[in-house]
């Protein structure tokens, strides 16, 4: 069996390199009082609370989210269409393979392209973390099927999060 933090590696390593490079915007430090990151649980264990399966994510200010550039939007739309594809049942593993596909360019894609304010962007790298996780799961053999639900939960906190005009789920 996998320890939890053994799972959690690849988003430490990722949260942490895109911490140190603050995707072009490592100057300013992100105000600690609004910042809190929980774990991860495995998927075994997955249910619909996000208090226990998802890490807590950076918020905005009470009653805002945070604004959202082109970029982000973008390819943020083009991963909603390609996870909403992929959760009309089973997924094999050619399917799980093009979906990692797609997330793993989308977040290189998000990386070299959004240019967001240290908060905000902090709480994106959390967010690109778990799509990472996800991508690594659905590379499997067998491919992790709940994968896809743990990338449409990211999009759900991706909602909640950001203000992208016109977004709905």
């Amino acid at each position: 069996m996998i320890s939890a933090s053994t799972k959690l590696l690849p988003q430490i390593i990722v949260i942490s390199s895109l911490a140190l490079t603050g995707c072009g915007k490592a100057d300013a430090p992100a105000d600690r009082h609004s910042a809190a990151v929980g774990t991860h649980a495995s998927s075994e264990a997955h249910s619909h609370s996000h208090s226990e399966d998802h890490p807590v994510i950076l918020t905005a200010p009470a009653g805002e989210r945070w604004a959202t550039d082109e970029p982000l939007r973008a390819s943020m739309t083009r991963l909603r269409s390609a996870i909403e594809a992929s959760q009309s049942g089973e997924i094999d593993a050619d399917d799980a393979q093009a979906l990692a596909a797609i997330v793993e360019a989308e977040v290189a894609f998000m990386i070299a392209n959004c240019k967001l304010p240290p908060q905000p962007d902090a709480a994106l790298h959390i967010l690109i973390g778990r799509m990472l996780s996800s991508a690594t799961e659905l590379r499997k053999s067998p491919p992790n099927a709940d994968a896809v639900s743990d990338l449409a939960f990211v999009l759900h906190d991706y909602a909640q999060t950001f203000d992208h005009p016109g977004w709905t789920l």
